[in-house]
């Protein structure tokens, strides 16, 4: 069975995480919002409705795409489940959610790629970075107490969902049932970026170039 996972985490509650969303991504424009879904399948039907993929060398603020993202409460931490793994792995973002928040990580896993990343940032600052593409794997800092295995050797599904329970966290899908739904426009203009390139290198990872 594959796994599809792109979660960010920060101490604190789910309203102050929305409402930081737009200090550390400030291109992202709220667009449709929703709540109290029925099942799992309904929530997950509602977020590719809101979906609009635009190429990055046609993005623009006049024509930008759009994702939706899932917030919510699971216990001490304010969970948003990214699908498309951007904001996930944006280690700028959740540096700064840090000197928020005081922690924020995240967790992401494509099995279709053989893709698994981990990321743990303090009081500002990245302390912990974990990353398996296809076999290789690459770590950043020290160890954290949380890490009850070598992951230098191994880190994919099982190793990431052992990480996630050491922290108190989960994924289940009924927890999209109580979520905060919301689509969010990227209005950075991705074709400057492109057409200008001793400009600072685009923050979309490679799975966004398609």
């Amino acid at each position: 069975m594959g796994m599809h996972l792109g979660m960010l985490a920060v101490k604190g509650d789910v309203a102050r995480l929305i409402d930081a969303a737009g200090t550390v991504w400030p291109h992202l424009e709220a667009g449709a919002k929703r709540t109290g879904f029925g099942s799992p399948q309904e929530a997950w039907d509602w977020h590719k409705q809101q979906e609009i993929f635009v190429s990055m060398k046609n993005a623009s603020p006049d024509n930008p795409g759009a994702d939706a993202y899932f917030f919510y409460q699971q216990g001490s931490w304010a969970v948003m489940l990214d699908a498309q793994y951007v904001l996930a792995g944006d280690t700028e973002a959740l540096q700064a959610l840090s000197g928020i928040f005081g922690t924020a990580l995240s967790f992401v896993v494509e099995s279709a790629s053989g893709t698994a990343a981990f990321c743990f940032c303090e009081a500002g600052a990245l302390r912990r970075e974990i990353h398996n593409a296809d076999g290789e794997i690459s770590t950043e800092g020290i160890s954290l107490p949380e890490e009850k295995a070598d992951f230098s050797q191994k880190f994919y599904m099982n190793e990431v969902e052992d990480l996630m329970q050491a922290f108190g966290l989960t994924f289940d899908e009924n927890s999209l049932l109580d979520a905060r739904a919301i689509q969010f426009f990227d209005k950075k203009d991705y074709s400057a970026l492109l057409r200008n390139r001793a400009a600072a290198r685009p923050t979309k990872p490679w799975w966004k170039f398609w």
